[in-house]
């Protein structure tokens, strides 16, 4: 039996998007039995900022490969192009191409009826 994934692992400076608790989208390389999600299921996201927190999978993981995202969809995870948006990647894998197969994974936070987990305190509190 294949091992199920559960976490995903993200880089200094992106735990605040995740606080918003809006749908944030990460790219990842491919790797088997690493990113493959399914929509509702619940994941530790382990930020390299020093925090743990629960993010709920909004759609199962999109596999395709990299010359084949869209323009909606790097601009959706911040990229200004497809240029830009290989770049980036490449600063995590470094021997990225364009033909190698990009998991596609939209989480946020998990919730409790419709209120996020955890967020940023209210203004003036």
């Amino acid at each position: 039996m294949a091992k199920k994934a559960w976490r995903l692992i993200f880089a200094e400076g992106l735990l605040p998007h995740y606080l918003s608790g809006e749908t944030v989208w990460t790219f990842r390389k491919y790797s088997p039995t690493s990113h493959e999600f399914t929509k509702g299921q619940i994941i530790q996201g382990h930020f390299k900022d020093g925090v743990m927190l629960l993010l709920e999978v909004l759609d199962d993981t999109r596999l395709k490969p990299f010359r084949d995202i869209s323009r909606a969809e790097y601009e959706a995870w911040g990229a200004t192009s497809h240029e830009d948006m290989m770049g980036q990647m490449r600063n995590h894998y470094p021997d990225l191409t364009v033909d190698d197969t990009a998991a596609l994974i939209s989480a946020r936070l998990a919730r409790i009826g419709d209120l996020p987990i955890a967020g940023f305190l209210p203004e003036g509190i």
